[in-house]
C-alpha cells in the first residue's frame, strides 16, 4: 500500500458537467487528491512539460485522467505524445471516456494507456467506478516517485 500523502491528478476533460461529476466522485472517496484540470490537450501537454521538478508547489501528477474527445489535441494524440516524453512517460495514464468503440479502446492501450473506463451517466455508478479506480491506483499498486 502506498504511503499516505497528498495525491495529484491531472484531469484532461473539456466537458464542464463531466469534469464536475468526476471531481465530485473523486472528492467523495475521502482521499487527499488535488485535481488540476485542463480542457485542451495542447494546454495539458504544455502544463506537464513546464512543471518545475524542483518545486513542491506543483508536483508532477500521480495519475492522468484523459477523455478521448477533447479540444486542441485528441486524447489519443495526447497519450501518444506523453508516452514519448522521457520525463512524463512514467505517469500512469487512464482513459475516462464515453467511447465504447473497440478501435478507440485498442488504440488507447496500444499507445500506452494503463486503463480504460467508460463514463457512466449514473452518479452512483460513476462514484463506484472512481472509488475502485482510486483504490487500485492509490492503495494497491506502487506508484513511481513524483520527481523525474
Amino acid at each position: 500500500m502506498n504511503e499516505p500523502r497528498n495525491l495529484g491528478i491531472l484531469l484532461l476533460e473539456d466537458d464542464a458537467d463531466d469534469a464536475r461529476q468526476l471531481k465530485s466522485a473523486l472528492d467523495k472517496t475521502g482521499l487527499p487528491i488535488g485535481v488540476h484540470q485542463e480542457r485542451d490537450g495542447v494546454k495539458a501537454l504544455q502544463y506537464l512539460l513546464n512543471l518545475d521538478v524542483r518545486s513542491n508547489l506543483t508536483p508532477r501528477p500521480d495519475l492522468i485522467l484523459v477523455d478521448l474527445k477533447i479540444h486542441g489535441l485528441s486524447g489519443l494524440a495526447f497519450i501518444e505524445m506523453i508516452k514519448k516524453e522521457e520525463r512524463l512517460c512514467i505517469i500512469p495514464l487512464v482513459v475516462f471516456g464515453t467511447s465504447t468503440l473497440p478501435a478507440d479502446i485498442s488504440r488507447a492501450y496500444s499507445l500506452g494507456a494503463a486503463s480504460y473506463f467508460v463514463k457512466d451517466a449514473d452518479p452512483d455508478k460513476l462514484f463506484e467506478t472512481v472509488a475502485r479506480m482510486c483504490d487500485y491506483w492509490f492503495h494497491l499498486v506502487r506508484l513511481p516517485e513524483t520527481h523525474y
